[in-house]
């Protein structure tokens, strides 16, 4: 198709010539005297406000209650006055990033890969025990957690190698691959050197990424 016509009640309100493997589209301007909704409005005298949003590029029900009562437009009808359900065009618009898609490959065995986090520092902390750091051990196999409450960041990597030695003798259970993000709780000297004394292989997810860790 080498020309696309936009137009309506013999009328024509924008064409588009196809040059090279590109369309040259050229608009008419309408008139300020007439409706500026005449371009979207259908034939019914009144719809619903969802049917408006999505004629009006997704504008918020803010501004369409607003365009309803303004002079700036006139014969904008509507059958009800509020926006029932969810857009999900307005949501995929706002969002920063891709959506992120399921793992579908996951360990094999239980134990052998675990994803580790540290949440804290808590605001408010637990009244008898002073605890500001919860420590997070997720199993990829089997979904099985572990929680470990900490008073001090410093206590991640003595927790950790409790946690391997109690897995090996009460499973007879290895831990091959421990995955964290790169905070110092995890990335210092007493738990790495215990990695690689263990043969354990210590990953680290991006910056910022969570979702990448377990």
């Amino acid at each position: 198709m080498d020309c696309i016509c936009i137009s309506k009640n013999d009328k024509t309100y924008a064409d588009a010539l196809l040059g090279g493997e590109l369309y040259k589209v050229k608009m008419t301007v309408i008139p300020p005297l007439e409706n500026v909704l005449a371009a979207v409005k259908r034939d019914s005298s009144a719809t619903d406000l969802r049917t408006w949003h999505q004629r009006l590029g997704h504008l918020g029900d803010t501004m369409l209650k607003a365009l309803v009562g303004s002079s700036s437009v006139k014969d904008m009808e509507i059958t009800n006055t509020q926006l029932v359900g969810t857009c999900t065009s307005c949501i995929l618009g706002k969002m920063d990033e891709k959506l992120f898609e399921a793992r579908s490959d996951r360990d094999s065995q239980v134990f052998r890969t675990l994803h580790a986090d540290l949440i804290g520092l808590m605001t408010l902390e637990a009244r008898w025990s002073r605890v500001k750091f919860s420590l997070i051990v997720h199993d990829d196999c089997s979904s099985f957690g572990f929680a470990f409450n900490l008073t001090h960041k410093d206590q991640t990597a003595k927790t950790l190698i409790e946690l391997d030695k109690a897995i090996e003798n009460k499973f007879q259970k290895r831990i091959h691959t421990l995955k964290s993000d790169n905070g110092g709780e995890f990335i210092n000297n007493e738990l790495q050197t215990y990695c690689r004394d263990r043969g354990i292989s210590s990953m680290t997810s991006v910056a910022h990424n969570p979702e990448l860790n377990g």
